[in-house]
C-alpha cells in the first residue's frame, strides 16, 4: 500500500482497532481497484480517516464478521471475496453496484460463505495431482467448443481476445458452451490474463481447476491441432 497507514494512524492518534480499521479500509481500495480498474471507487478522505463512509463499513464490517467467529487470517479473504464474486457476475450492460458496502450485511456473509466452498473444491482439486488425463474426453470437449466457437464465428486469435475482453468467453465457460480445456491452454486467454493481471480463477470460476490435472503435452498437442489461429501470431 502506498500510504504508511500506520502513521497516519499514528498521527490521529487511532486506537488500536481503529488503525486496523483504517487498514483494512485501504486494502479494500487497492482489491477494488485492482479488480476493477477506471472504476470511481472513492478514496480516504484528506484530514481524519475516519470520518469517511469506507472506514465506518470497514468498522461495521470487522464487528459483524467478528460475532460470527471469522478468524483474522481470513478478513483479507472476506474482503477480496466480495470483489471476485462480483467482479464473476460484471455483466458490461448491466454492471454491478461496487461500494465499501457490500463488506457489510447478510449478504457478504453469503458471499463469502459460497466464495469459502468454491476455494475448498479448488484445494482438493489441486490435491488430485495423480488423476490420469482422459484424452477421449479432452478431446470431445475439444472438438465441441471449437463447433461452438465456429457457430460464434470466433476463429482467430484475435476474435478469441474480443470475446475474453467482452466477457462472453468467461460467461460461454461457466455455462459450459466453452470447455474450461480451452482456457488452460490458449495462449490468447494466457496473453489476456497477463494483461487484466488476473488469475485463470478470479477470470473464469473456480470449475477450471477440474481440469488442471489433465493438461500435459498430448492434451497441448490435441488442442494445438483443433486450433491452429492460436499460434499463427500475437494479439
Amino acid at each position: 500500500m502506498n500510504v504508511n497507514w500506520q502513521q497516519i494512524a499514528l498521527q490521529y492518534r487511532m486506537s488500536h482497532d481503529e488503525g486496523r480499521t483504517y487498514y483494512y479500509s485501504l486494502l479494500y481500495l487497492r482489491l477494488a481497484r485492482e479488480m476493477f480498474p477506471g472504476w470511481r471507487h472513492g478514496n480516504v478522505r484528506r484530514g481524519d480517516p475516519r470520518k469517511s463512509e469506507l472506514f465506518r463499513c470497514c468498522w461495521k464490517m470487522l464487528e459483524e464478521t467478528a460475532a460470527k467467529g471469522l478468524s483474522p487470517t481470513d478478513r483479507e479473504p472476506f474482503i477480496r471475496a466480495q470483489l471476485v464474486i462480483f467482479k464473476a457476475n460484471d455483466d458490461p450492460d448491466n454492471p454491478p453496484l461496487v461500494s465499501p458496502n457490500c463488506m457489510v450485511g447478510p449478504k457478504a456473509w453469503a458471499r463469502w460463505c459460497v466464495w469459502k466452498g468454491e476455494a475448498e473444491k479448488q484445494r482438493k482439486a489441486e490435491k488430485l495431482v495423480e488423476v490420469r488425463p482422459d484424452y477421449d474426453m479432452t478431446l470431445l470437449a475439444l472438438r465441441a467448443t471449437r463447433d461452438f466457437l465456429r457457430k460464434q464465428e470466433v476463429e482467430t486469435a484475435e476474435r478469441v481476445w474480443d470475446a475474453l475482453e467482452s466477457g462472453d468467453m468467461p460467461r460461454w465457460i461457466r455455462v459450459g458452451q466453452v470447455s474450461a480445456a480451452y482456457v488452460l491452454m490458449s495462449p490468447t486467454a494466457e496473453r489476456w490474463l497477463a494483461a487484466k493481471q488476473k488469475t485463470l480463477v478470479e477470470a473464469f470460476g473456480h470449475g477450471v481447476t477440474a481440469w488442471v490435472p489433465r493438461i500435459d503435452d498430448k492434451a497441448r498437442d490435441l488442442f494445438r491441432r483443433g486450433f491452429p489461429y492460436e499460434y499463427a501470431g500475437n494479439h
